[in-house]
């Protein structure tokens, strides 16, 4: 039976969860927390490190009930065989039907197996842009509170992406400049893209992943989990540095 989902595809990882000597890029920013936006360094990384585990807990599922559909099958399939020589001319149109049929279930699980696969990939695509956007926001209040002096919660915050860029230029932060800002980048538009359309579009092609997947639908390809977690994460965690940088010139690394 062809799989469409298989248990050797692995969850996002978070800090802690690598083997020795690997951490596939993410960098700890545990120095933000000597800073005066100490407080956003802690809760983003609990907030990331909750959005691994739904990751991995749905993928531990699926795993879970497709090891179970293949040994199903496994037995299905052996039954069969054991019963194929036995059965008589008159049974075997019958005989092999009911074949068909039992194989079709089984592969409409697997293909079951893989959209839900999709569906927490792309949920969580969407998280870790959301969680981008929460510490821009949550940053850029606290800079502008600290500031001027005024409370956190009295600061406007922009929530359009353009709007981000410009008020941080303002403050003397350049985003672009940020680490883990390309792959934040990319995983930015592909969260536009699942919510907006169905395909790889343009703007999307315009990424080195997606350049060879022009025009595909977007339930096709299998995204780089991973990499976009590593790019967010890092993103904010540079980003809490540059504003520690800002408001505490004195602030080390």
């Amino acid at each position: 039976m062809a799989k469409q989902f298989s248990p050797d595809i692995h969850p996002i990882r978070f800090l802690g969860q690598f083997e020795i000597g690997d951490n596939d890029g993410l960098d700890h920013y545990i120095w933000n927390i000597q800073g005066p936006l100490h407080e956003l360094q802690g809760e983003l990384h609990w907030h990331a490190y909750d959005l691994c585990r739904f990751h991995q807990i749905m993928y531990g599922d699926l795993t879970k009930r497709a090891l179970h559909v293949d040994a199903e099958h496994k037995r299905f399939s052996d039954a069969l065989e054991e019963q194929r020589e036995k059965v008589s001319d008159d049974d075997r149109e019958g005989f092999l039907v009911y074949e068909s049929r039992m194989n079709s279930s089984f592969m409409d699980k697997d293909l079951e197996h893989a959209r839900v696969k999709h569906f927490a990939d792309e949920f969580s695509v969407i998280g870790l842009w959301a969680t981008a956007e929460r510490y821009l926001g949550k940053v850029y209040a606290n800079i502008v509170a600290t500031q001027t002096t005024v409370t956190v919660a009295s600061v406007t915050r922009p929530y359009r992406w353009n709007d981000f860029q410009s008020q941080f230029l303002t403050l003397g932060i350049d985003l672009a400049a940020l680490n883990g800002y390309p792959d934040a980048d990319e995983c930015r538009v592909l969260n536009n893209t699942i919510k907006h359309g169905d395909f790889v579009d343009q703007r999307l092609a315009q990424f080195t992943f997606f350049s060879s997947h022009g025009g595909v639908q977007l339930t096709k390809v299998d995204f780089e989990m991973q990499r976009y977690l590593t790019g967010v994460f890092n993103f904010c965690g540079a980003l809490i540095e540059a504003g520690n940088i800002l408001l505490d010139p004195n602030f080390e690394r």
